[in-house]
């Protein structure tokens, strides 16, 4: 069995993005704007996630319920950095959903969740 190339978290970002828009989530999307010069970094808050997403749902439930779900965008074998790791600790334990992964990963959560079938 061969695999196919490795995309990139930008390439599964936007994949990940069409989904959830085609889903009907408003989505919003951490920018990665950086300073003219020699500054190295993005000018946001280490360890923000690179999706906020507000989910239509859960499925069952009367409108306007929303599930509130951040996503850490990260290619096949991409790991968190410290400040991540710290964020998704506080998500899972003030009971918000937090995921890291590509689309396969999203695609999974969204199928065990009911708000995509498989």
């Amino acid at each position: 069995m061969t695999r196919g190339p490795i995309l990139s978290e930008k390439v599964e970002q936007a994949r990940i993005l069409e989904l959830l828009r085609a889903i009907g989530a408003a989505v919003y999307v951490s920018g990665t704007v950086r300073r003219s010069g020699d500054y190295p970094g993005s000018m946001q808050t280490p360890g923000i996630p690179d999706l906020c997403v507000f989910l239509p749902g859960p499925p069952g439930s009367p409108p306007p319920a929303y599930t509130l779900l951040f996503i850490e965008c990260k290619r096949a074998g991409g790991r968190l950095r410290p400040a991540q790791t710290i964020f998704r600790d506080y998500c899972e334990a003030a009971g918000v959903a937090h995921l890291t992964g590509g689309l396969d990963a999203v695609l999974a959560w969204l199928t065990r969740g009911g708000w995509v079938r498989q």
